[in-house]
């Protein structure tokens, strides 16, 4: 049962776009599948790559970076046996109604068998896939807890809500490495969630980035002054599967960017990890 870009609590449906979940799950797992190397533990953090990336060809590229190779998408992440991508001991609150954030997001699906608050807020807190959590008061229990990535948080794309929210955030799990600031180009095929409908343009960018740093998979994130956000988001760019070709380059390379663009006022390539629990820091330390 998911809620889609147009649904509103009470207009619940089963369909192929239940499926996004599923098929963002899928897509991790099949990244795992491909790179071996992407241990349970998680690997390094990658290290600087040289000004010549993103060079002109894949090889090129690569050879930009000290390990010999572009970070393979959630490399620094580790994954239980299963493929899934693990809970990270730290999580921490971007956003909260609680605190001013509107929290009333699009693109959501309801999970018909949690009917409190307190359980919603952990089935989020506790799944390192989920971005944003959202509780409502509504007649029908069934229809309460709502969970995905969420976008048009602010207004909601001037679509109306028919229940009140209770609560709602947007979390982030782990920690984030940035590696490059994206300053002067414009990454292809990232997803367009476009100019925020309200707030200044500092709390835009703010949101924009927060968005790609509360998906453990966003590895970009752009801030156009006239296009407004751009993030990694396949399961979004490629419209569940329809387009699997709308996805970023990889490696980079100069083919996978457009140049010479002025107008991009922030951006990120980054990677998502767990750190080391502090507890296993001073554990190691003293023994």
């Amino acid at each position: 049962r998911f809620g889609g870009d147009n649904a509103t609590p009470g207009n619940t449906w089963t369909c192929r776009p239940c499926w996004r979940w599923r098929l963002h799950t899928l897509a991790l797992h099949l990244i795992v599948v491909a790179h071996l190397q992407m241990a349970a533990v998680g690997t390094d953090l990658a290290g600087q790559p040289s000004a010549s990336w993103p060079a002109g060809t894949a090889a090129e590229s690569n050879a930009s970076w000290p390990s010999g190779h572009q970070p393979w998408k959630m490399e620094a992440w580790a994954l239980t046996p299963t493929g899934k991508p693990a809970t990270c001991w730290k999580t921490q609150v971007l956003h909260d109604s609680d605190g001013g954030w509107p929290g009333q997001c699009l693109g959501l699906f309801v999970v018909d068998t949690i009917k409190d608050q307190p359980l919603c807020t952990k089935s989020c807190w506790e799944d390192s896939r989920c971005a944003v959590w959202q509780f409502l008061n509504t007649s029908n229990p069934k229809e309460a807890c709502w969970v995905g990535f969420g976008t048009d948080c602010d207004l909601r794309g001037r679509k109306a809500m028919t229940a009140q929210i209770v609560r709602s955030q947007r979390l982030m799990h782990g920690d984030v490495h940035v590696i490059k600031d994206l300053m002067g180009i414009q990454v292809k095929n990232l997803f367009k969630i476009g100019l925020f409908e309200e707030g200044t343009q500092q709390l835009s960018i703010q949101r924009c980035k927060d968005w790609c740093y509360s998906d453990i998979a966003c590895e970009y994130w752009q801030y156009s002054s006239s296009e407004g956000c751009f993030v990694d988001a396949p399961h979004l760019s490629t419209k569940q599967g329809e387009t699997p070709q709308a996805v970023v380059q990889y490696p980079l390379t100069t083919s996978g960017i457009t140049p010479g663009v002025t107008d991009i006022l922030a951006g990120e390539y980054l990677q998502h990890y767990c750190p080391e629990h502090p507890k296993s820091s001073s554990s190691a330390s003293t023994a």
